[in-house]
């Protein structure tokens, strides 16, 4: 069978910090699918501002992206200005995989991603924002015990552990504290959900005309204290959290329909994954968006999600996420069919 011609870039970073959304084994599987399909494949590693031009320079007709943002001088530069990486390839004509980046800077902010969730109507659980000092006693705390504690903008699970579930104010004190040291991180404090957790994924059909839906239930082990958490060392060990197909109908269409809620309010396009936990009346909550999700052949919960969903497999997986991007070229718009509008019309509403 011929190739495309078409040249298409992985785009990566070295740079730690979540904002990494693709490791090596990751970029590696996605290369060796593409070469059977496309004329050029390559894979740049960007970590300044300088890379990302030279990216640009190159002119390919796709960027696969695989990270959300670089420092502009590099990582031990003093400024703190950072470059959105779709965003910065867009403006230069440069098509892009996934969403764009005012979608993808929602995701990286928990907080901004649950204020948009609320005014859109849909369900998450009550937060505030802490940092260490902030509050001297129980009494001043704006939610009761038990509360879930993790950092507002980090990923893969950095800064939740047995820990991050507290039950009184010297937990609560001891998480805030570890956060500001060992993550120099500001705290989310949510209500803690007691019930399940979900997490789905969501990608647009091959007319770009539907949203296909695919939710698994995720089966963490407890703890020695009775919660399931999934943070970073469950992500990072060579076991992975178990996943099972949600199986009760009204469940499950109330999880779809959080999901794709959620996907749409965020302004997400093409492809991604949204997190929830069941509260105490069974109500799915919004937890959090992954909209560039790990994307390893036999690993991950979004091509778990999708093979067990619609049996689709890895590489049909990854052709579709690029033929999804190419299509956007020709039709920016979706049409969500229940109501017969576009996503702009469906966010302004």
């Amino acid at each position: 069978m011929p190739k495309t011609n078409k040249h298409i870039e992985i785009i990566v970073t070295s740079l730690g910090d979540g904002l990494n959304s693709m490791s090596l084994k990751s970029r590696t599987m996605i290369k060796k699918v593409l070469q059977k399909h496309y004329s050029r494949v390559g894979i740049s590693v960007v970590n300044n501002a300088a890379d990302l031009a030279a990216v640009a320079a190159k002119n390919p007709d796709l960027a696969f992206i695989g990270v959300k943002k670089i420092p502009v001088n590099g990582i031990n530069s003093p400024s703190e200005d950072f470059l959105w990486v779709a965003e910065y390839l867009e403006q230069n004509g440069i098509t892009t995989t996934g969403s764009g980046s005012d979608a993808i800077r929602l995701e990286q902010d928990k907080t901004q991603a649950k204020d948009i969730v609320m005014a859109a109507g849909l369900a998450t659980s009550p937060y505030f924002v802490a940092k260490k000092g902030q509050y001297s006693d129980e009494a001043q705390l704006p939610l009761k015990f038990p509360m879930f504690i993790k950092p507002p903008d980090m990923g893969a699970g950095a800064g939740i552990d047995d820990d991050s579930v507290v039950r009184n104010f010297k937990e609560y004190e001891s998480k805030i504290n570890s956060l500001c040291s060992d993550n120099r991180s500001k705290a989310l404090v949510e209500e803690y959900l007691f019930g399940r957790e979900f997490t789905v994924a969501l990608m647009l059909d091959t007319e770009r005309k539907n949203i296909m839906v695919m939710p698994i239930q995720q089966l963490p082990l407890a703890n020695g204290r009775g919660d399931a958490v999934i943070g970073q060392a469950m992500k990072e060990s060579a076991t992975e959290t178990a996943v099972s197909i949600v199986e009760e109908s009204v469940l499950k269409q109330s999880v779809m329909k959080l999901a794709k809620d959620v996907f749409i309010a965020l302004g997400a396009r093409d492809y991604g994954r949204i997190d929830m936990r069941l509260d105490e009346n069974n109500v799915p909550n919004f937890l959090e968006a992954n909209l560039i999700p790990g994307l390893i052949d036999g690993s991950g919960n979004f091509q778990k999600a999708c093979q067990m969903n619609l049996g689709m497999k890895y590489e049909d997986m990854i052709q579709h996420i690029v033929a999804l991007a190419f299509a956007r070229e020709l039709s920016s718009e979706l049409v969500i069919p229940e109501t017969g509008t576009t996503v702009l019309e469906y966010q302004a509403a």
